[in-house]
């Protein structure tokens, strides 16, 4: 987090995957939050669009993007 200079919030479940137990999360998006790490490069929104397609009750058009680092399942 210091080396990437990221100013947000994270959760790491660790070893023990004790939150993913507690909420059992389902995959409807496999991928990145958005284009890069850096918050002043950002292009796209992934993680956003793919939420408020959900929210909308719309299908999510792009369910899977390329991470660099670790995805989000």
């Amino acid at each position: 987090m210091q080396y990437k200079h990221l100013q947000y919030a994270y959760l790491y479940d660790g070893e023990t995957l004790s939150a993913t137990r507690v909420y059992g999360p389902q995959a409807r998006y496999e991928g990145r939050f958005d284009n890069c790490y850096r918050t002043e490069l950002v292009k796209t929104q992934d993680a956003r669009n793919a939420i408020e397609a959900l929210l909308a009750g719309k299908e999510v058009l792009v369910k899977h993007t390329r991470v660099f680092a670790c995805s989000t399942k």
